[in-house]
């Protein structure tokens, strides 16, 4: 069970992974070693799942992000295991889900241009017998795009 520190500092990590245990035991009025403790119990709970860096894509030349949304030809088990293993060989598609409705996934794609992004789909992910159909949205405008979960001091993890 969390508590409504536990809450305050994933709250202080979600928004920045970098803070010092000296600094979050400031704002959350426990000493250092507290602080330390309690995140290492988040972590083994499982509760952190990992602390990793955002990278800026378009610094990086990724100016194109897609959303690409397809429909399986088969949804047996082994069909659906190869289209996963596949996906996870694809290193532009960045996010995949299996959701409800028309389609059976939908996949966050990045590509420096529409050249590359004809490259991946083309070379990639039309080519997979598994892919009946396919729908690509190319992302206008970000609205909004974070990582930080809506924890709050009133919700409690049991």
């Amino acid at each position: 069970m969390l508590d409504d520190i536990d809450i305050q500092i994933l709250q202080l990590l979600q928004a920045d992974a970098t803070r010092s245990y000296a600094e979050i035991s400031e704002r959350v009025g426990l000493s250092v070693s507290s602080v330390h403790s309690r995140v290492k119990r988040l972590w083994y709970l499982g509760v952190i799942d990992k602390q990793t860096v955002l990278v800026n894509r378009k610094k990086l030349g990724f100016s194109l992000l897609c959303i690409v949304h397809i429909i399986l030809q088969a949804h047996s088990a082994d069909d659906i295991a190869k289209f996963k293993q596949q996906i996870q060989t694809i290193p532009e598609v960045v996010e995949c889900y299996f959701v409800t409705g028309e389609f059976d996934t939908i996949l966050k794609v990045v590509a420096r241009d529409q050249e590359h992004l004809n490259a991946v789909l083309m070379e990639h992910l039309m080519p997979m017998r598994d892919v009946a159909r396919m729908q690509t949205n190319i992302v206008l405008s970000e609205v909004k795009h974070t990582t930080e979960l809506p924890i709050s001091e009133t919700q409690k993890r049991k």
